[in-house]
């Protein structure tokens, strides 16, 4: 009797201490990177892209001409043995001749990867009780973004397709037949007519030859335009934000004054006789135009962490995450499914740098193959003017994935008696044998 009593004190003791155990909390790793591209460096949405080629407008042609011919002896005569006389020539041919179009238009677009790494902490065991919860904790760190633009850019194109295919074939009979057959032409080629800013460069070509269009010079005016060439790519330090910035000439004018003056007062201000070669005076005033714009990426990471179980979907941010209910009476493992979410704000800063500029030098010589004396003075100074603001602008771009974490399990189990009911029942169990010792003596 004594003994039971011991065990029963013994067990209730054991239950106690395994109901103090503490439940170890469990870390939970997740990397991995939010890629988006050709999204609009101007708004929120995809960019804008058209590209479009015509058929082929214009005739085409198949012929398949033949002469000679063949024919059979004795072919369906019984007894008589089947025979081929004469000859037989054929030649097939097709082609085509016409004009094609060719258009495109980018409205700009930017490219960003955005790296990351986070950790989740939760409990691996809960004991199951009426109102059991648990609040995961949250951490997530994002590593060197990179960011790519793309400059707007419209071209334009018109050009002539030929094409050409020929093949023959010859036959000869004399009792029986030999002949031959293959391809004697198969050929194609276009040619350029028209070509409008092919390569973002600004020029206008005709038969492959720069015409007088977006640059020329008209009496002593030079002037030229161009699509702006910018594709700059960065690469952000830790924390995920990233800027990169361009400066690209889009349009320049420049007047040789000198020229004007010595056409209009009917003078000569520069010559050369021989070896000699001489000057007066050099002027120009110059003008230049220069799109600048700068561009940052700002991005922020969110999780939500699903519980298939119950539906319920649990919002984590940087002020961390809310309380994940346990349903009443389960017990087993409850899993948990992290999901990221990418925000980032893009920012558009694009405009217009006029830079005029003025040279001028006077009094110059030179000898061929000798050397050059002068300018006797010489001054050439540039300005920038205010920057004319052309568009600015912040905005949630998107295209970003959501990036699925590693799912993970809390086991719940069931509820233990508390220390304190266990150690009341191991009292009681002690009296009531004590009492049935002392009623056997």
């Amino acid at each position: 009797m004594r003994l039971r009593n011991k065990n029963l004190l013994l067990s209730s003791a054991l239950l106690g201490c395994v109901a103090a155990l503490p439940a170890y909390a469990d870390t939970h790793t997740t990397t991995g990177t939010f890629t988006t591209a050709n999204q609009s460096e101007w708004n929120t949405g995809s960019a804008t892209v058209l590209n479009y080629t015509s058929p082929v407008l214009g005739p085409s042609f198949s012929a398949s001409p033949s002469i000679g011919g063949i024919t059979c002896v004795g072919c369906g005569v019984p007894v008589v043995p089947d025979t081929y006389w004469g000859a037989e020539a054929s030649l097939s041919l097709s082609g085509s001749l016409g004009l094609q179009v060719s258009a495109s238009l980018d409205s700009g677009s930017v490219n960003a990867s955005v790296p990351f790494s986070s950790t989740i902490n939760a409990p691996n065991q809960l004991n199951s009780s009426k109102n059991t919860s648990f609040t995961p904790t949250l951490n997530i760190g994002l590593g060197s973004s990179q960011l790519q633009v793309f400059a707007p850019t419209a071209q334009a194109s018109v050009n002539l397709l030929a094409s050409l295919n020929a093949s023959g074939s010859v036959q000869i009979c004399g009792g029986g037949c030999t002949g031959t057959s293959g391809i004697i032409l198969n050929g194609s080629g276009s040619l350029s007519l028209l070509s409008i800013n092919q390569g973002n460069n600004g020029a206008i070509q005709v038969l492959g030859q720069t015409v007088q269009g977006l640059s020329g010079s008209v009496d002593g005016l030079n002037y030229s335009a161009q699509g702006p060439q910018n594709t700059p790519n960065a690469t952000g330090g830790p924390g995920g934000r990233v800027s990169t910035g361009v400066s690209s000439d889009v349009a320049s004018l420049s007047f040789d004054a000198d020229q004007a003056l010595a056409s209009a007062l009917g003078i000569q201000l520069s010559g050369s006789k021989g070896p000699i070669s001489w000057s007066l005076g050099d002027v120009s005033v110059s003008l230049d135009g220069l799109l600048d714009q700068s561009f940052s990426l700002d991005p922020t990471v969110s999780a939500d962490l699903y519980v298939p179980l119950t539906g319920q979907n649990d919002f984590c941010s940087a002020a961390g995450c809310g309380a994940i209910e346990v349903p009443t009476g389960f017990q087993g493992e409850l899993q948990v499914d992290p999901r990221y979410v990418m925000s980032a704000v893009l920012t558009n800063d694009t405009g217009l740098d006029l830079k005029p500029g003025f040279d001028v030098s006077l009094l110059s010589a030179g000898i061929s193959g000798v050397g050059s004396i002068g300018p006797a003075y010489s001054y050439d100074q540039s300005w920038t003017t205010p920057e004319i603001n052309l568009y600015q602008d912040s905005f949630l771009i998107g295209g970003f994935s959501t990036v699925d974490g590693r799912s993970f399990d809390v086991n719940v189990v069931p509820t233990a008696p508390e220390p304190g009911t266990l150690a009341l029942a191991g009292i009681g169990l002690a009296a009531l044998a004590l009492a049935r010792r002392r009623r056997k003596v």
